[in-house]
């Protein structure tokens, strides 16, 4: 487990590795950490390690972001060009 606290931005991250996930006495600490922080704003995130190939999923991602910000792109031009067209 890793846990990074970042006061400037009032997040607790906290880490877990696949073997750390079901282990009870850190669902404790995840409880108490929760608990002291919760009352001062801050926002505690936990991450789990996953079971699938990080480098697969993250070009996944991007492509899809990449996709739908061309799809949008190509919307606004195309309502750009209708607009000018009833202008005139």
């Amino acid at each position: 487990m890793e846990i990074n606290i970042r006061d400037d931005q009032k997040i607790i991250e906290i880490w877990l590795s696949k073997a750390e996930w079901g282990d009870p006495s850190l669902s404790n600490t995840l409880r108490k950490l929760c608990v002291e922080y919760g009352p001062r704003k801050y926002t505690v995130a936990v991450f789990k390690s996953g079971e699938e190939d990080l480098c697969d999923l993250t070009s996944g991602l991007l492509l899809s972001n990449r996709r739908k910000l061309a799809e949008r792109e190509t919307e606004s031009e195309r309502m750009a060009g209708a607009s000018m067209t009833v202008g005139m």
